[in-house]
């Protein structure tokens, strides 16, 4: 209960970037869920688009460079 919201941030963060790099590489996102039941769901981007390779890899590169700049 209590890293819940930690985690929930960071999958907002990881499904973020999946959306970021969608849209920078051309794609459009159609949509975006969190799934907060605690049962190591995530989330779910959803798009159609873009270079997929870059789109799939963003999500936990996105979150590692956040986190890199949050200690920096």
């Amino acid at each position: 209960i209590i890293f819940m919201p930690l985690n929930q941030f960071s999958t907002l963060i990881h499904e973020l970037s999946h959306a970021l790099a969608t849209v920078l590489t051309g794609g459009q996102v159609t949509g975006m869920t969190i799934v907060p039941d605690g049962m190591g769901h995530g989330g779910l981007t959803m798009s159609h688009g873009g270079l997929r390779f870059l789109v799939v890899q963003a999500g936990y590169m996105g979150t590692t460079l956040f986190g890199c700049g949050l200690v920096a």
